[in-house]
């Protein structure tokens, strides 16, 4: 199956469509997306609305990765938690596992 001359992809950065030249694996062309005409406010230009649309998304990146940090701070509190209960429940049970009933079973 022969590969398309061309590919179209969207930047994801300003939302341009770029058209990539398959077999020079170069950007050949780009134009605006259809969205930027929607995003831009009144008497902004292109490159006002591609910066504002990348700070945005830039912005979810970061609240992601800090929702993904703070996931996983909880499940490290929570392993610590469920650890403490276990050497609670071990040191509770008694001395049945100091070091002369640990030998006493190897020999």
């Amino acid at each position: 199956m022969a590969l398309k001359p061309f590919v179209n992809v969207k930047c994801p950065c300003c939302g341009e469509i770029l058209e990539v030249d398959v077999e020079k694996e170069r950007v050949s062309a780009h134009r605006k997306g259809p969205h930027l005409d929607a995003d831009r406010k009144k008497g902004e230009d292109d490159l006002a609305t591609a910066l504002r649309n990348r700070q945005q998304a830039e912005a979810r990146a970061k609240d992601q990765f800090n929702a993904a940090a703070e996931k996983v701070k909880k499940g490290e509190s929570e392993l610590d938690r469920l650890f403490r209960e276990a050497q609670k429940k071990v040191k509770d049970q008694g001395d049945s596992f100091d070091d002369a009933s640990i030998r006493k079973r190897w020999d």
